[in-house]
């Protein structure tokens, strides 16, 4: 709308007013009259603060899109209602993750998963090594008598399995008592904590490569027919001539039922490796809902108070009725 038109016309009507003629002026001509510079600057004022409502409202839309929060993305309020602080990204995972090592149903969780665990690995592990043993002590005690054992028996396979039984029993019995003595083990239960998933892989991959060995040897040497190694030596038709001295069939069905035990002593540590993994990834994925609902809280409030900003300025600017030129 031309202002300055709209004055010309209404001098120019107001001349014909005074030389006699009876026309009204046009009542568009009249209220276009009011405008004057301070209507223009409130009516600019107005669209500015529209614009850049606006514009805060796609950057919060794209921001929002973003996977990462970044605090630089967001524009910064005016002073007048300055921003609660939002944590950025890596300074809300530290004591995000300080909360959740303190959160109690996962360490509840994770003390029961361990407790059974370890409850079932060092029976099992104590039990390998009593029958391992058993068939060592009965080869030192009749090694002597000729044609009881082998030539050149392989010792190693045994030896293996029943000292890795043994590290592995004492851990887990270790383990079993600082849980249920916390105040009198506690510096050994806060180092076996740190380091559990480190040492139940170690013994689970242990158990695997010793078991391979012993039933490589196994079945080496019922295959070449030499049963060098004990298991194999007590569980051969060579071995029945010297059953009652050496005690053959009970270290043989000893030696079998060690073998056994840890496979599923390797399934039990498998289980509770994975068993922390998951109530691991269960704690994150929880972690992760309450960091979503504290930034989409944080969005709202923000945009509520740009919200408040814009209706100041509008009800600021805005032209009161019965003003001057109304």
């Amino acid at each position: 709308m031309n202002y300055t038109g709209g004055y010309k016309q209404v001098a120019s009507a107001d001349t014909d007013a005074h030389h006699g003629d009876s026309a009204e002026p046009s009542p568009t001509i009249v209220a276009s009259a009011p405008n004057s510079p301070r209507s223009e600057r409130v009516s600019m004022q107005f669209t500015k603060a529209a614009f850049a409502f606006k514009d805060k409202l796609e950057d919060v839309r794209k921001h929002k899109s973003q996977p990462v929060v970044h605090e630089e993305a967001l524009p910064t309020p005016t002073t007048q209602n300055p921003p609660k602080p939002e944590p950025a990204t890596s300074g809300a995972d530290a004591p995000q993750e300080a909360k959740s090592e303190e959160d109690p149903v996962t360490a509840r969780k994770l003390r029961i998963l361990r407790l059974v665990q370890s409850t079932l690995t060092s029976f099992l592990s104590i039990a390998i090594a009593i029958l391992q043993g058993k068939a060592y002590l009965s080869y030192q005690q009749t090694k002597n008598t000729p044609g009881a054992w082998p030539t050149h028996p392989n010792l190693l396979p045994t030896l293996m399995l029943m000292v890795i039984a043994i590290l592995a029993g004492s851990f887990d019995l270790c383990l079993l008592l600082a849980y249920l003595f916390p105040t009198m083990a506690r510096t050994f239960l806060r180092i076996a904590t740190k380091s559990y998933n480190i040492l139940t892989c170690a013994k689970g991959v242990s158990y695997v490569l010793v078991s391979a060995v012993c039933k490589g040897g196994f079945d080496y040497g019922n295959a070449s027919g030499q049963n060098n190694d004990l298991w194999g030596w007590t569980c051969s038709s060579a071995a029945d001539k010297f059953d009652s001295l050496t005690q053959a069939s009970a270290n043989c069905s000893g030696q079998t039922a060690a073998w056994y035990i840890a496979l599923v002593t390797i399934a039990i540590e498998g289980i509770g490796i994975f068993g922390t993994f998951f109530i691991n990834q269960s704690k994150r994925k929880a972690a992760g809902k309450e960091m979503d609902s504290a930034e989409f809280a944080a969005e709202f409030e923000k945009l509520a108070a740009w919200g408040q900003e814009v209706d100041k300025a509008v009800g600021g600017i805005t032209p009161q009725a019965g003003g001057k030129g109304s």
